[in-house]
This record gives structure tokens, sequence and C-alpha cells, in this order.
């Protein structure tokens, strides 16, 4: 059996373009603090993946670096949004913003299943004051709508179209959160931070490791601070062989039609041998 870790994100995007409640990182981090991440991979996944990071990177990743992680607390969760200005109404429904605006917004998540933990996430959210309407919709309506920029907050799955595994180069976090990247299907919506976006564009005429992996750092340190999206979990994948027909399979790095994780390549299908991965020698 193989395994992979991080290869696979579920992120909470919110559309930062659209102002109110979600622009306020107040709000964002709030909703990281309600969120118990931890106990999605254990109930769900049996132990099986990893709780989701707000750097991006997953634990285990080469420039993973630590940053703060929101770690769950609802009363801490409440008592900033109160902070911010958004107050319990006495009917018990949703918090409200200073203007009168309710805390209540559409989520959209892919049908393709729709994710296990979407009740939890509901259930955690509404219990700090916060309602999520989900509209399970198909993939492809997903990340168009998501390229269109017509949602109020999405749950994607990343890897998808134009995406590299959050396990693979970490060129990733320039892809999915650089605002200069254009014409995406998926990534922060709205959000535009000077800083990262010039460390983004700097990294790639860099090509010293030591260099890379500080500005990578200092990436994930500004993405943790502002949330514009929080991955929510990485599931480990597994993948069943039967090492009589062949024994080196693996998940190919980086993931391959778009970055999707898997263990086909090319280099176990022409070897000519059931071990090894060493080319058949010409007779």
């Amino acid at each position: 059996m193989l395994e992979s870790a991080g290869s696979f994100a579920f992120p909470l995007i919110w559309n930062l373009a659209r102002g109110g409640a979600p622009a306020d990182v107040r709000f964002r981090r709030a909703c990281g603090m309600a969120i118990d991440r931890g106990a999605i991979v254990r109930r769900l996944l049996d132990g099986n993946g990893q709780p989701g990071n707000p750097g991006f990177l997953p634990p285990g990743h080469p420039f993973h670096a630590p940053v703060e992680q929101y770690a769950f607390d609802s009363p801490a969760a409440e008592r900033l949004l109160e902070e911010a200005g958004y107050r319990r109404p006495r009917d018990g429904g949703p918090r409200r913003g200073p203007g009168g605006e309710r805390l209540s917004f559409r989520l959209l998540p892919g049908n393709s299943p729709v994710p296990p933990f979407l009740d939890l996430l509901v259930g955690s959210l509404r219990a700090v004051g916060v309602e999520l309407r989900p509209q399970a919709v198909d993939l492809p309506t997903l990340f168009g709508r998501l390229r269109k920029g017509a949602d109020d907050i999405a749950l994607s799955l990343y890897p998808g179209p134009g995406g590299s595994a959050p396990n693979a180069d970490p060129d990733t976090m320039r892809t999915f959160y650089s605002s200069r990247v254009k014409g995406r299907l998926q990534g922060a919506q709205g959000w535009v931070d000077g800083e990262f976006d010039r460390l983004a564009e700097l990294h790639l005429a860099t090509s010293a490791v030591a260099e890379r992996r500080r500005l990578f750092a200092r990436m994930q340190q500004i993405v943790a601070r502002e949330v514009p999206a929080l991955p929510l979990l990485y599931p480990t994948l597994f993948n069943l062989s039967r090492k009589q027909a062949f024994d080196q399979w693996y998940y190919t790095p980086g993931g391959f039609a778009g970055g999707l994780p898997g263990v086909f390549n090319k280099q176990a299908l022409v070897t000519g041998r059931k071990t090894g991965l060493s080319p058949r020698r010409p007779a």
C-alpha cells in the first residue's frame, strides 16, 4: 500500500472583493478559531490526514514554516467577533455587523461528492453566530463561479484545474495567493498584499535553496496573518497495488495533469520489468 500526505487540501475561501465581514481580517480569524480542524481529521478521517495549516503548505513540506494556527477556541472566537462589532441579536439568529448586515453567507461546496465534514463546518460557525447556507454545485460550476467571483464563501478542492499539489513545489503559494496571477480557476479572491506579491515574484528569480526558504517562510507568515483562505484539512491518499505485477509504484512528485496526485507515471510503465525502475536494456 502506498500513501501520500498533503497531496490534497480543502481550502475555505472568502470572497474579499464583495466587502462586508469576509473582507474583515478579524472575522476571518474568528472563523479560523471556531472550526475544530483537528476534530475533522479525527472524526471523519479516522486520523488519516492532517489538520489544515493557515500558512497553506502542509506539515512535512520541506519549506513548511511555523505560523499562527488559530487553535480551536469558540469562546475566543466569540470575543473577537464582539470586539469587531458583530453583535448577537436577541432573537438568537446570526450576528449582525456594525451596519446591521446579517452574518449569513452562501457557501459553495462541490457536490461530487459533498465534503463529509460540511455539517461540522456549518455547525461550528453557527455556534459563534455565523450562518452558512450551503449550495452544493458540480465542480465545473464551482470553479467557474470562483473565477468570476460569483460567491460569498467557497469550499474548494485543491488542486483542481490549473493547480499544483500543496506538497509539491512551494510556487503553488504564488499561483494560489498572488493578486498578479490572472485567470486562475481557484485561489484567494479579492486579496491584495504588496509584500506577498513582491516576494512571490522575487522567488521566481531565486535559485539558492536557503534564500527561497526564507522567502517562503515570510510568505507563509503573511497568509497566516491575513487568512484570505483557510485550508481545513489535508487527507492522506492511499493506493493499493499487486507487487507481483510491479513493485515500484510511487506518487508522482507534484502530481500530473495539472497537479493531480497519483501513482501513474511513465517511468513505471516503460521499465519492461516487474521490479525496480531501471529501463530494460535492449537485447
